[in-house]
């Protein structure tokens, strides 16, 4: 079994950065920004057609289409879309790799465009395909592409959104920090969270501090707030967020990096430790977030998958594994787990299986995920994600996967 890929494949993110410039203050401490006539280019008079098309009711509608938590694929730097992966391709253009077909392509709806892969500043590009200078994350949902992109004086960014009917872009919001190059992107509802990025310099050792917290950006108006204070600890890619709960592991900034875990309520902003340092280095993993309160773990000591609540009692037992067995990736998604099985972290894993977590009932994928070079699942678009060695994502649906698997 090919773990090292698997490994590189769900840790890699995208590296990009983020910026912009100080707005007008809200009484709950939050930020709203005007947006610049220089924030987007003159458009063509098709273009302003099709965008007064689009209505405040649509606009509303939008956010009703899925209501579920979407994440920008917990550290891959890929979207799953409809027609299938969406994401920034080094060419400096948008790709779309077909979900039925696994064709890669510029994501570019207009005949007769030629693609140039020259970004752009600010503004609608004439392609839809095309990215910005600066270092840009890009990210999929509801029918809409959204682009994460730093500014050139540091301690900045914007969030530019791009309906998929329109191709038009238009600034969202202006933030007073970086977008953190190694941040997953979550979507809730009309939400989004990721990670931002202030630097100072220490005036008297010339020293480069970064700091970091959470942002949550509305996706109506581009209003924000920081849910968690700033840290000098590494908010990682692992971010969940339940009901009203942020949860996040960090790691401490001595030479060690020991991880923990907390959760943030999003209702007080008030943040618990989850997992300190020393459960985490005793073997209390956390996987995933379950609910509000709860989370799923795997724990090195019992060789055990389970799901345990913040108050440390153990809720439920999902897979004992045998003494000295342990669990490499674990995946979940919508109630289904995949998990790769071995006797050593570091060595081959003895099998890839997918899980049902109500029923328990547990399917051998091992050859399905050695053949298509499975990585992950998603439970929104029931799919199972796919990256070979050159990190080439495609999508394969669980039902062929499981077919396969029962012949």
């Amino acid at each position: 079994m090919k773990r090292w890929l698997r490994a590189i494949c769900i840790i890699i993110s995208v590296l990009c950065l983020v910026g912009c410039s100080m707005g007008n203050k809200e009484g709950d401490g939050s930020l709203k920004w005007t947006t610049d006539a220089s924030d987007n280019r003159a458009l063509s008079t098709d273009a302003i057609e099709k965008a007064s098309a689009v209505t405040a009711e649509t606009v509303e509608d939008r956010f009703k289409y899925r209501s579920d938590i979407r994440y920008v694929e917990r550290g891959r730097h890929v979207s799953l879309s409809e027609e299938g992966i969406i994401y920034a391709n080094d060419d400096k253009r948008l790709h779309l790799v077909a979900k039925d077909t696994g064709e890669d392509s510029v994501f570019c709806y207009n005949l007769g465009c030629k693609h140039p892969n020259y970004p752009v500043s600010y503004g609608t590009p004439e392609c839809m395909a095309v990215l910005y200078k600066n270092a840009t994350q890009t990210a999929y949902y509801n029918k809409t592409v959204y682009f994460f992109v730093n500014g050139d004086a540091g301690n900045e960014h914007r969030i530019y959104e791009m309906d998929m009917e329109t191709q038009v872009r238009r600034v969202l919001a202006k933030l007073p920090v970086d977008y953190f190059y190694f941040s997953p992107i979550i979507f809730k509802e009309d939400l989004v969270y990721y990670i931002g990025r202030t630097t100072y310099t220490d005036e008297v050792t010339g020293e480069i501090i970064e700091k970091l917290r959470m942002l949550e950006v509305s996706l109506r108006d581009g209003s924000y707030r920081f849910v968690t204070e700033e840290t000098e600890n590494l908010i990682t890619h692992v971010v969940h967020v339940t009901g009203k709960t942020l949860w996040m592991r960090l790691a401490d900034n001595s030479d060690k990096g020991r991880v923990f875990m907390e959760a943030v309520d999003l209702d007080t902003l008030e943040v618990s430790t989850v997992i300190d340092k020393d459960e985490w280095a005793l073997g209390n993993h956390f996987i995933d977030a379950y609910d509000d309160d709860s989370y799923y773990y795997w724990d090195a000591n019992t060789y055990k998958i389970g799901i345990r609540n913040v108050a440390g009692t153990v809720e439920k037992i999902l897979l004992q594994g045998a003494e000295g067995e342990t669990f490499g990736d674990v995946d979940i998604s919508g109630g289904k787990m995949l998990y790769f099985r071995g006797s050593s972290y570091g060595g081959e894993a003895a099998g890839a299986y997918f899980m049902d977590v109500e029923t328990g009932n547990a399917i051998n994928i091992t050859e399905e995920v050695d053949k298509y070079n499975i990585t992950g699942y998603d439970s929104s678009y029931d799919v199972f994600i796919s990256c070979d060695k050159e990190f080439n994502y495609s999508m394969c649906s669980r039902e062929k996967i499981l077919a396969e698997a029962a012949k």
